[in-house]
């Protein structure tokens, strides 16, 4: 949503609007397009929108950090979050042991069953030189304070796409992990909290799981506050 600038909308009374002018900034009334964004549909059809645009990152590459509970990476999140933004970091994300558990056995992966950080990170520079440097001297120390287990800053491609195979596959890994004859559906969660509740309240909710023996499966865009919960059923 940060990167979207405005939106052309027909309201239900059948007008067309545009919800910004293409000025850099504007303190005159509502922000109509976060509104009309945020609405969902319910106040109008959008139509158009204008987004930001970025050079493209021509080399990619990013960590592997495992902890020994979901809090230590949580709070090691909260920790990178606190920092001025790093240039190269483009996605922090958070499998804990349920959903690595369950992405192995969907896709045959062999990663350590305990909560993982997935670290994406993007230059148009030599990935060798300054996500390395920030990786390195930025990260790394944060994750070992928070008794990081394992921290692979992964450069092979293969590797890093190996590695976030398990977080895209979440979603069909929770819904196969039971091993029914039919692919269940998943009941998916949204949880948004403030980052200095995060841990708390994941740390609740595998509690809750482990009290009803069912597999707690949470994937999480981590840095963002927010993780979703999968429930299989039938």
């Amino acid at each position: 949503r940060e990167n979207l600038l405005s939106l052309v909308v027909v309201t239900p009374q059948g007008e067309v609007i545009q919800t910004r002018q293409a000025v850099r900034k504007t303190s005159t009334g509502l922000d109509l397009t976060q509104l009309y964004c945020g609405s969902e549909g319910t106040l109008g059809l959008v139509v158009e929108c204008c987004f930001k645009v970025y050079p493209l990152n021509h080399h990619r590459c990013g960590g592997l950090v495992t902890f020994a509970s979901s809090a230590d990476a949580v709070s090691a999140v909260v920790a990178v979050k606190q920092l001025p933004p790093l240039r190269t970091l483009v996605r922090l994300e958070l499998l804990n042991t349920g959903g690595i558990i369950a992405t192995n056995k969907e896709y045959q992966l062999t990663l350590e069953a305990t909560p993982t950080l997935l670290i994406e990170m993007q230059d148009i520079y030599d990935h060798t030189v300054y996500m390395g440097q920030e990786f390195e001297n930025i990260l790394r120390p944060i994750f070992e304070a928070y008794h990081c287990k394992k921290c692979d800053f992964i450069v092979d491609g293969k590797s890093f796409d190996d590695a976030w195979e398990a977080r895209r596959g979440c979603l069909m890994a929770a819904a196969a992990y039971r091993g029914k004859k039919k692919t269940e559906k998943v009941l998916i969660t949204d949880v948004c909290v403030p980052l200095s509740s995060l841990a708390k309240v994941i740390t609740e909710t595998e509690a809750d799981f482990t009290v009803k023996n069912v597999l707690c499966i949470i994937c999480a865009h981590i840095a963002d506050g927010n993780f979703h919960c999968m429930v299989p059923f039938s």
